[in-house]
């Protein structure tokens, strides 16, 4: 198996065996269904510089070989999809979406697949962080003569979803859209564990309607409102709106007093007044006003 922590720190040597520098981290385009290694970060002599992935040749105990010497060397371009695996996925939470729970990044799996280096699984278990430390050769050592099993936990890449919002807006949207196709319960019980910053780069990844039946599902009105807040104006008002969904909704969330910005915003109060106009369907249009108006008086109580 070849994981991410193989690279990390790997002394990188051009065509003629002059040394370059050393793997800070590798770089990915957000592919599906496996990410795509497009890129190497590395550090020496004070700088860090990016490198096109097919430059390398190949890679084995600790070192990276490049196909050309370091004169030739060109700077890796930049694509709005791409990922830092250990600074942006490494030590950080991902829904484990078979298991419908939060887990932590240890490391990452690795495959050459028809020419490509796919991020394949990650490493959720304690061999993983042993394995970043240099320890796992000791520990599988020490289970064996103890007669212990020491498994390897490894959850496949599309049976997980990353969830830090330290990404772009356009990174969130490719890298939940595996999470959006759980039941709005699910969503609930894991945006529970995440933090309040992560719950709402859930809920902006989410569709309006997906999003308000997810809200619905919190039990915690306190929550809600943490998770609205941290969102704009406008997309606040289009979750509360359910999607625009008629009259399919169970009812408004019960929204605690003192988190009144949304009733009490002229901006949200106006669209209220104004989004049905020109639509044609005035049952509809009706059943949204009542809509809004019992969840502003649910806001207010």
């Amino acid at each position: 198996m070849i994981f991410l922590s193989d690279f990390l720190n790997a002394e990188v040597v051009d065509v003629r065996q002059h040394r370059v520098g050393r793997v800070r981290d590798l770089v990915v385009v957000m592919t599906e269904p496996f990410p795509k290694v497009t890129g190497v970060i590395l550090k020496g002599n004070r700088k860090v510089r990016s490198l096109d992935w097919s430059v390398v040749r190949s890679w084995d105990n600790k070192e990276l070989s490049l196909k050309v010497d370091a004169g030739s060397l060109q700077p890796h371009s930049r694509s709005d999809t791409e990922l830092w695996l250990a600074r942006q996925i490494l030590d950080k939470q991902i829904v484990d979406m078979d298991g419908r729970r939060v887990v932590r990044v240890n490391d990452l799996q690795l495959s050459q697949v028809e020419g490509s280096t796919l991020v394949i699984g990650v490493d959720i278990g304690s061999r993983g962080l042993a394995r970043r430390v240099g320890l796992e050769g000791l520990g599988r050592r020490i289970t064996a003569a103890l007669g212990l099993d020491w498994p390897q936990k490894l959850i496949s890449w599309e049976a997980v979803d990353p969830v830090k919002t330290d990404v772009s807006s356009v990174k969130l949207r490719i890298a939940h859209t595996k999470l959006a196709k759980l039941h709005p319960a699910d969503i609930a019980d894991i945006v529970n564990e995440l933090s309040p910053d992560d719950r709402s780069a859930v809920f902006a990844a989410l569709d309006d309607e997906k999003a308000a039946d997810t809200l619905e599902e919190i039990d915690e009105p306190q929550m809600q409102a943490s998770i609205l807040e941290r969102l704009d104006v406008e997309r606040a008002s289009d979750i509360l709106d359910g999607g625009g969904r008629g009259g399919r909704r169970r009812g408004a969330p019960r929204l605690p007093r003192g988190h009144g910005w949304w009733p009490d915003d002229h901006r949200v109060r106006r669209r209220a007044a104004y989004a049905d106009r020109g639509r044609g369907d005035r049952t509809l249009a009706r059943t949204r006003t009542r809509r809004r108006k019992r969840l502003l008086r649910l806001c207010h109580r």
